[in-house]
């Protein structure tokens, strides 16, 4: 397959919060990165209430799931043909569309191991007129691996002057990546926003605690925390992925929140802790700073605890690294496309445990 003349390529990503789809138009050269235009495209309500009934188990699985298939993938299409329309850069000048699709289910450790994202790239491809690149993660799950976390092989490519230097990714789930001069390491610590927003959602039918102002107003419950952070998941070692399959409202209510006598408010803030206590975990003893990104970087009494948490390492955006933290998982699928394309591995043994580097994703012509 003959790549277009440019370096122009376009990166999907929605995430296990599905609060949009976020788009990105990257240009690279030689080992440099340049976003040139994002946008956020809205997920609609309905489509967002029907993803996350299916990361359980639900009747008529099979034909809700096809069917979601075929809308998340007009509505990724129509987040890049938005995009394009926006930044004024026709189709022609794209060579791939890297599409991460919507996780439905993330099964790394089951029997019959497995990992499945939607969002139907024919339709992409077809609507957009543009070569499209998805289903990242069932190669490497083949070769024994996670299948996740995939963007620690980003790093490794664009910061690897950096190096050593680790970054954190705070979307739905909290994500460590732990660069060294000739290595990469990378492993999900737990929960970030998704219980976050569950529980927000539960009590009072919001997306989510903007800025992290309802989490402020309550107070910790030690005891809780201590017994959530003794779940399996915490103790297991890497390399581990996870998402909100397992840590979700269903996971909360072991807990029995009543025999602590908190407000909503409380369990809020302990849920914080919890992720906070978790990544602090996993973190080296001995790092001078970490580098964030993903939604989680807005809510403001989420940064504080864990600046406090990890110090004296110095909490920071990826903005100082000209690495915007809103886009950059988008920006990384967009990466994955290109090396698709040029028949080019990545070695990710170290971070999702497969037993060879591989070639990710699945080419879909224009």
């Amino acid at each position: 397959m003959r790549l277009a003349s440019n370096n122009y390529y376009i990166g999907l990503m929605s995430g296990t919060s599905v609060d949009a789809i976020d788009s990105v138009i990257v240009e690279f050269a030689d080992a440099d990165i340049n976003l040139i235009a994002s946008h956020s495209h809205p997920i609609p309500d309905l489509i967002r209430a029907e993803v996350k009934a299916l990361t359980v188990l639900t009747s008529n699985e099979l034909q809700r799931l096809l069917t979601l298939d075929v809308q998340l993938g007009h509505l990724f299409a129509d987040a890049s043909l938005a995009l394009l329309s926006n930044a004024g850069i026709p189709a022609t000048a794209i060579s791939a569309i890297g599409s991460h699709g919507q996780t439905i289910r993330h099964l790394p450790n089951a029997n019959q191991a497995t990992t499945l994202q939607i969002a139907d790239a024919n339709i992409i491809a077809a609507r957009c007129q543009i070569t499209t690149v998805a289903d990242f993660r069932r190669r490497d799950i083949a070769y024994g691996g996670q299948g996740a976390p995939l963007v620690p092989g980003f790093f490794q490519a664009m910061m690897a002057a950096h190096a050593p230097i680790a970054f954190l990714n705070l979307g739905g789930i909290a994500s460590l990546c732990l660069l060294e001069t000739n290595s990469v390491r990378g492993f999900d610590t737990g929960p970030a926003n998704t219980l976050l927003d569950a529980w927000c959602q539960q009590t009072w039918q919001l997306d989510c605690d903007h800025g992290g102002e309802r989490a402020a107003r309550g107070q910790i419950i030690p005891a809780l925390v201590n017994t959530m952070l003794d779940d399996a998941y915490f103790q297991q070692p890497i390399p581990k992925t996870t998402g909100p399959d397992y840590f979700n409202l269903t996971w909360l209510a072991r807990f029995n929140l009543n025999q602590y006598q908190a407000d909503s408010h409380d369990v809020l803030a302990s849920l914080v802790e919890v992720s906070v206590q978790s990544i602090k975990a996993g973190l080296p003893t001995s790092l001078p700073s970490l580098y964030v990104s993903g939604g989680g970087v807005h809510n403001h009494y989420f940064m504080q605890r864990l600046a406090k948490a990890i110090a004296p390492t110095a909490l920071k955006t990826t903005e100082l690294l000209e690495l915007p933290s809103d886009w950059l998982e988008a920006m990384a699928f967009a990466w994955y496309a290109k090396q698709c394309l040029q028949g080019r591995a990545t070695d990710l043994r170290q971070v999702t445990g497969a037993s060879q580097p591989n070639i990710l994703g699945t080419i879909y012509p224009a």
